[in-house]
C-alpha cells in the first residue's frame, strides 16, 4: 500500500508534508534543549520529563492559569534578590505550611542571614524570634487587646493604647495598668477584687472592690473599717529614730494621734495619746515605763500632772535616810496663775521647780511643739507628786521651829 501523503497548512499560509514537519520541530526541539533557540507553546502535555534550559516563560499574562500538579523537588531562587513576591496585595496565598523534622518545625529567615528568623520548635508547641531587638504589635485597647490568646477570647489579653503604658484585661475590662511611674490596679472601678497571697495565707492582702474595704488576712473586712486585720499585729517603724505616729482621724481635723518615739536612754521609749487638732497629750508612757494620765494640756506640758500611786513597800527599797529637802526648798518653789491652750490654769513652771526640787522635773524627751517633731529643745514636765514629800518636810521644820518659840 502506497503512503499517504499530508500537506499541513499553517496558520501563516505556509504548507509542509510530514517530513518536513517532522524535521522542523526536531530542530526546534533540539534548538529549545541546548538553549540556542526560543520556544512558545499555547498548550503542552509531558507525559514523561521535560527539560527546559535557558530564559523559560510560563504565560504571558495575569489571566493565564499555571497548574502544577506534581511537587517541586529542588529550591526556588529569585533571579536578582528583594525585587521578586510570592502574591500581592490582591492575589494572596491561603496557607504556608513548613516543617523541618530534623532540629525544627520550620523557619523563615530575614536579610538574607540566618541571625533573623521566626522559627517553630519541632514539637510545634513554641515559637522562637532570633536577632530582633524588638516586636511591634498594634497599640489595641482593653477591649479590642493586641495580644490574646487563640484559646480565648479576643476581649482579654494586653494592649499599650497610651503612651509608655501597657494595660491588661478580661473581658474587655482593664484590671491592671503599668504606667511609667505608677501600677494601677482596676483603673476603671469596677467591681474586681485584688488578692495577693502569702506562703501559707491565701489572703494574705484583699481588697474588696464592691465594699471598697481592705482586709489583711481576711477575704472578708469587717464593716464599717477600711482596714480589717485578722489573726496577726501591725508594726509601724522608723529606722531613723523620728517620731511613728498612727492618726486616726475623721473629715477635717478631729481626730486622734498615737505616737512612739524612740529613746536611747531607756530600752522602751514612751508612747503618747494626744488630739490631732491639738499639742494636748491626754496620755503617755514615759522613758521610765511610767503611765502618766492628765485632762487637756496638763500631761507632756510645762504644766504636767502626774496621777496615780507609787510603790511604797519599805521591804522593796534600801538606802532610807532623812529626805534633806525642807523649808528652804519649798520656800523657792513659785506658785503661779497662767494661760495654757486658752484655758486658765493653776500651778508651777517645771524650769523654776527644777532650782529647788530637781527631782519634781523630768525631761519627756518630747518636742517641744508636737507638729514638729524636729524640734531640738525637749519638753520638761513635772512629778507633782514628788513635790509632797517636800511639803511635809518643811512642815516639820516648822513645827521644830514653833516648839523652840513656844519654849
Amino acid at each position: 500500500m502506497a503512503n499517504i501523503s499530508v500537506t499541513y497548512t499553517f496558520s501563516n499560509g505556509s504548507t509542509a508534508d510530514a517530513t518536513e514537519v517532522n524535521t522542523n520541530f526536531t530542530d526546534i526541539i533540539n534548538g529549545t534543549s541546548d538553549g540556542t533557540k526560543d520556544f512558545s507553546i499555547s498548550a503542552l502535555t509531558c507525559a514523561g520529563t521535560a527539560t527546559l534550559n535557558g530564559a523559560v516563560n510560563l504565560g504571558n499574562s495575569t489571566s493565564d492559569d499555571i497548574t502544577i500538579t506534581g511537587r517541586i523537588a529542588s529550591d526556588i531562587d529569585p533571579k536578582t534578590a528583594a525585587s521578586n513576591t510570592l502574591g500581592d496585595a490582591t492575589q494572596t496565598w491561603q496557607a504556608l505550611y513548613i516543617d523541618n523534622t530534623t532540629t525544627d518545625g520550620g523557619a523563615i529567615y530575614f536579610g538574607g542571614g540566618s541571625t533573623e528568623y521566626i522559627k517553630a520548635s519541632a514539637d510545634g508547641t513554641n515559637l522562637e524570634f532570633g536577632g530582633f531587638t524588638s516586636l511591634l504589635v498594634p497599640d489595641g485597647s482593653p477591649a479590642a487587646p493586641s495580644i490574646y490568646s487563640s484559646t480565648g477570647t479576643s476581649d482579654t489579653g494586653i494592649s499599650m493604647g497610651t503612651a509608655d503604658q501597657v494595660h491588661i484585661s478580661t473581658a474587655g475590662v482593664e484590671n491592671v495598668e503599668f504606667g511609667s511611674s505608677e501600677v494601677v490596679f482596676n483603673d476603671t472601678q469596677a467591681n474586681i477584687d485584688f488578692r495577693v497571697e502569702g506562703d501559707g495565707d491565701a489572703h494574705l492582702i484583699f481588697a474588696d472592690a464592691s465594699e471598697d474595704r481592705v482586709g489583711i488576712g481576711t477575704s472578708t473586712p469587717a464593716s464599717p473599717y477600711k482596714l480589717s486585720v485578722d489573726g496577726g499585729r501591725i508594726l509601724c517603724n522608723d529606722s531613723v529614730g523620728s517620731n511613728v505616729q498612727v492618726i486616726v482621724q475623721e473629715a477635717g481635723t478631729q481626730g486622734i494621734t498615737i505616737g512612739i518615739k524612740s529613746v536611747s536612754a531607756a530600752p522602751t521609749g514612751f508612747m503618747y495619746l494626744r488630739a490631732q487638732d491639738a499639742n494636748a497629750v491626754y496620755m503617755f508612757i514615759d522613758n521610765s515605763d511610767v503611765l502618766r494620765l492628765g485632762t487637756f494640756a496638763q500631761i507632756g506640758t510645762a504644766a504636767g500632772t502626774i496621777v496615780g500611786t507609787q510603790t511604797s513597800d519599805e521591804r522593796l527599797k534600801t538606802n532610807i535616810r532623812d529626805l534633806d529637802i525642807g523649808l528652804k526648798e519649798v520656800l523657792g518653789l513659785r506658785p503661779i496663775r497662767y494661760t495654757l491652750e486658752g484655758k486658765e490654769e493653776i500651778g508651777f513652771g517645771a524650769q523654776t521647780t527644777m532650782a529647788s526640787i530637781p527631782e519634781a522635773v523630768y525631761n519627756t524627751e518630747a518636742p517641744l511643739d508636737n507638729d514638729d517633731p524636729d524640734t531640738t529643745s525637749d519638753k520638761l514636765a513635772m512629778d507633782y507628786v514628788r513635790i509632797i514629800p517636800a511639803l511635809v518636810s518643811a512642815i516639820k521644820e516648822l513645827d521644830s521651829r514653833l516648839k523652840l518659840v513656844e519654849g
